[in-house]
């Protein structure tokens, strides 16, 4: 494919997902992958979808068998589940304003929605396969995932580019529970600035905070004890 602008990208065990020209294309990761990351040749990208919506945030279940994303192709806002090598998608949301979080499992994913609410948005575990929803009482949400070692829940994640500096009553938040644990702590309380665009990975929260002034890559634990700074734009 020609010169483009690629985003919101999607790293899976064999190949990885990527928006552009408001499809999803798939690139193939093959042993020679890495070897050329270091030359100027350009891997194929293959188009996975045709809309006539806005795509974004495509997922790769942890199986590699479904992407799920998010596309207003209906008009609205909403989930959508295609095969991994492409094929027909499928309607997964009826809410009208849906924003997808991740994979919980090979069959069912995370998605938050603020439709019927007012300044709020709930958490939702909705089936792939029948398509039942479960609600999460946890209160305003806006990203979470879980793996062995406990849950993350964002809070109020809003694109720093929208509010640079903010301090209000909407900052973003990541509230933790390891496992074991019966209650949700809120971690970096009043240290990080504003935080947005959260990702948890194995044992290691990924946010982006402009306590120095501009949003840079910061990691942390589920403790909220060690902070690092992974990636700055200065």
């Amino acid at each position: 494919m020609p010169s483009v602008y690629c985003r919101d990208p999607h790293l899976g065990q064999n190949f990885f997902v990527f928006v552009s020209d408001d499809d999803i294309w798939r690139v193939n990761m093959t042993q020679s992958f890495y070897k050329i990351l270091k030359t100027p040749e350009v891997l194929p990208a293959h188009r996975l979808t045709t809309t006539s919506g806005l795509i974004s945030q495509p997922k790769i279940s942890p199986d590699e068998k479904h992407i799920a994303y998010e596309s207003t192709e209906s008009g609205e806002r909403d989930i959508y589940l295609i095969p991994s090598h492409g094929g027909i998608s499928e309607r997964l949301t009826f809410k009208g304003d849906a924003k997808l979080c991740g994979w919980a499992d090979n069959q069912n994913i995370l998605v938050h929605s603020g439709s019927g609410e007012y300044a709020s948005r709930t958490l939702y575990q909705i089936s792939t396969t029948g398509h039942e929803s479960a609600e999460y009482k946890y209160g305003f949400g806006s990203y979470m995932h879980q793996n062995k070692y406990g849950t993350v829940v964002g809070r109020k994640l809003l694109d720093l580019a929208f509010w640079k500096g903010y301090r209000g009553g909407l900052v973003g938040e990541i509230w933790t529970r390891p496992e074991g644990s019966q209650s949700f702590q809120k971690i970096l309380t009043d240290s990080m600035g504003n935080i947005g665009q959260v990702v948890y990975d194995d044992n290691m929260i990924y946010f982006i905070s402009d306590r120095d002034g501009v949003g840079e890559i910061y990691q942390t634990d589920l403790m909220g004890k060690q902070v690092l700074k992974i990636a700055a734009s200065k």
